[in-house]
């Protein structure tokens, strides 16, 4: 009777596997995705969070996003790391959380608070922060936009046609009567006889 040895390392590759699908399927947090992106603001800006000045206002919105648990200091310091800030900063953590308590902000509201335009904002994808200077519903309309004409080139690439085309050669059509120069009544006559004299050969 044979037996099969298991591959020293097949639990832990499943292990691994199992995690990643894990990881795959947790929810979205709005809160983490912002901290995430602000953090990606200021490296794109500064390099790296160094001086105090610049702390003030991408703490003070990260703070804004630190639910109110015993996990908030964690989460703040995880977002110092993101952005690459001194320990000097890191020192001041409580009292930039005590400061910004959590509160609930819309995307265009926190990009007037750090000035995001549209421009930043697409170049960065930081889409859970909105743009001062282009509002909400011009964002949606240009979505929507992109996506219909996404649709119309996945149409075309298997060969669909437009509803012009479709359109144009139905009233093509039903006008063939005019191209010959006869009536309507006379063309469908002519049609009919045709129809006749093919159906008796």
């Amino acid at each position: 009777m044979s037996t099969t040895v298991p591959h020293p390392h097949g639990q832990a590759q499943r292990r691994q596997t199992n995690d990643h699908h894990a990881k795959r399927k947790r929810p979205f947090d709005l809160n983490r995705q912002r901290r995430r992106d602000i953090a990606r603001l200021v490296v794109h800006r500064h390099g790296r969070l160094a001086k105090a000045a610049l702390c003030i206002p991408y703490a003070a919105a990260a703070a804004w996003h630190c639910p109110s648990d015993s996990e908030r200091r964690l989460l703040m310091a995880q977002w110092c790391y993101w952005t690459c800030a001194l320990p000097s900063i890191e020192c001041n953590i409580d009292t930039i959380l005590q400061d910004n308590p959590p509160r609930r902000m819309s995307a265009d509201t926190l990009a007037r608070h750090l000035h995001v335009s549209d421009a930043e904002r697409t170049l960065l994808r930081v889409y859970t922060i909105g743009a001062y200077d282009v509002p909400k519903a011009a964002r949606i309309k240009r979505r929507k936009e992109k996506r219909r004409l996404a649709a119309q080139a996945r149409r075309r690439a298997k060969g669909t046609r437009s509803r012009e085309q479709v359109h144009a050669e139905a009233l093509a059509k039903a006008e063939q009567w005019k191209a010959k120069g006869v009536s309507r009544r006379t063309w469908y006559r002519q049609r009919q006889i045709v129809a006749q004299s093919r159906g008796h050969a």
